[in-house]
């Protein structure tokens, strides 16, 4: 500084350099800035790639194990493939197996099945035609899904029998139905689904085939029905024309009896209880007896001992009204026109039903009795014999003077019975005795028999003898009723 110069006055050229200084100290400040922003977006940059190449890394692993798995479940298919065609015809009938196979941690399911089909790949019981085992292998339980192979083994089949299984429609396979077959050789087989079973590899000769299937029973009520009767040759397989055997699910009807007066129906004792079935074409064989003879409230038939006849109406099986029951032991007993409501039972498929059955009424208009009535009434149609007795009054009909009211077997001088039970027309009639005690000794009994008559009507009761009569003036007899 120039010795004549004041201290406080500042050259141009300092105050230059200090403003070029505070503009570099500025731009240093605002570079520091953007140089923490570009660190910060490339940590998220670099943050991003990685979380891509880490999920493309465990995509690609996660793909590599689904492929192995895949891989592993088709190996699986293709061996249980190979193990069935060397499997021999007797092993491939009615063939269904499930198993499991553990493998790299992983448990996989493998199911076989081998079904006897056609040429024209329909059931050969229904086709008919020349025949081969169709095997299915199916492997689940990989995340993949399931995979199926099948393929077809074509050999000759030799000393086969076929057989089919109808459900009660006649038309519907019953699958799972044990089949066997007796014969030179035996043995044992189930339905598939189609309701078919071939047996392969019999001795020739003469068979009887027989099903059973539990809770099934045929038209007649067995459960293990006679079968059909077939003849096996050296080669090919028999019957040409499979008749199918039908089974139903069996069911049960639990009846109850009544006899009716002109104004209600009166709750009554029953002595047998008969029932016969019968709807669409099909039909027992003859009608099935009940009871013992002494009177009960109801009977039962056997649990799940019924096949339930069945008619097809459009698409829908109906099994209304398919039993007919009755009071009595003898087929002609059958009414052939009951009132509604009565001696009708509806049994479907497994089903319990109930019924009522009518026992028609008979009066007996009475007078003199002191001593309590013995009623026996005998019904004939000549070579069916039905006795009731003790037979117990269900009351008096007060518009009739007082008569007795008795339930009695149903009677006609007509055609009786269903005709699709194969009862042939008869005529039957009742006969009524009545009697009572006497007080002396040695003990006698007023006895009055009434024979000969018919008693058709459920609801207008037949008077017997028709007019009143006086027991105390018949004649006496050691013999009761």
């Amino acid at each position: 500084m120039h010795p004549d110069q004041s201290p406080s006055v500042k050259p141009p050229a300092i105050g230059r350099i200090r403003a070029v200084i505070a503009r570099m100290r500025w731009r240093v400040a605002d570079d520091a800035g953007f140089a923490l922003i570009e660190i910060l977006v490339s940590a998220i940059l670099v943050a991003f790639i990685s979380a891509a190449v880490a999920d493309a890394l465990i995509s690609s692993a996660h793909l590599s194990g689904t492929e192995r798995q895949r891989s592993q479940a088709d190996q699986l298919v293709q061996q249980d493939q190979e193990r069935l065609k060397g499997l021999s015809d007797q092993q491939l009938q009615g063939l269904t197996q499930t198993r499991t196979v553990a493998l790299d941690g992983y448990t996989y399911t493998v199911t076989s099945n081998a079904t006897f089909e056609g040429t024209s790949g329909a059931s050969t019981c229904t086709s008919g035609s020349a025949a081969y085992f169709k095997v299915s292998s199916t492997v689940t339980g990989q995340p993949t899904g399931t995979i199926t192979d099948e393929s077809i083994i074509r050999r000759t089949v030799d000393g086969g029998l076929r057989v089919q299984v109808d459900d009660q429609s006649g038309v519907n396979p019953l699958t799972g139905a044990q089949v066997n077959a007796t014969g030179p050789s035996t043995a044992t087989g189930s339905t598939d689904a189609n309701g078919c079973f071939v047996f392969t590899g019999m001795s020739p000769g003469n068979y009887n085939v027989g099903v059973a299937a539990a809770g099934y029973v045929d038209k007649d009520g067995n459960s293990s029905p006679p079968g059909i009767s077939a003849t096996v040759a050296a080669t090919g397989i028999a019957p040409t024309n499979v008749t199918p055997l039908v089974m139903g699910q069996g069911g049960s009807i639990s009846a109850s009896f009544v006899t009716n007066t002109a104004a209600s129906a009166l709750p009554v004792p029953g002595y047998y209880m008969s029932y016969f079935g019968s709807l669409g074409s099909s039909k027992m064989s003859s009608s099935v007896l009940l009871g013992s003879g002494a009177p009960v409230a109801s009977i039962s038939t056997a649990s799940n001992h019924l096949f339930p006849f069945t008619t097809l109406q459009g698409s829908t099986y109906t099994y209304a009204g398919n039993y007919q029951v009755w009071a009595g032991k003898c087929a002609s007993e059958q009414p052939l026109a009951p009132p509604s409501g009565i001696d009708i039972a509806t049994v479907a498929p497994g089903s319990a039903a109930t019924a009522t059955v009518g026992e028609p009424a008979i009066e007996a208009a009475i007078t003199g009795n002191t001593a309590p009535l013995d009623v026996k009434i005998t019904y004939s149609d000549g070579t069916c014999t039905d006795v009731w007795s003790p037979v117990a009054s269900a009351g008096t009909d007060p518009a009739n003077g007082g008569a007795l009211i008795f339930p009695a077997p149903f009677a006609s001088n007509a055609a009786k019975g269903d005709p699709a039970s194969n009862v042939p027309g008869v005529a039957s009639t009742l006969t009524v005795c009545v009697d009572y005690k006497s007080k002396s000794s040695p003990l006698t009994y007023r006895k009055q028999t009434f024979t000969s008559f018919t008693n058709t009507s459920f609801t207008a009761p037949t008077l017997v003898p028709g007019t009143p009569f006086d027991i105390s003036t018949a004649s006496t007899s050691s013999i009761p009723c």
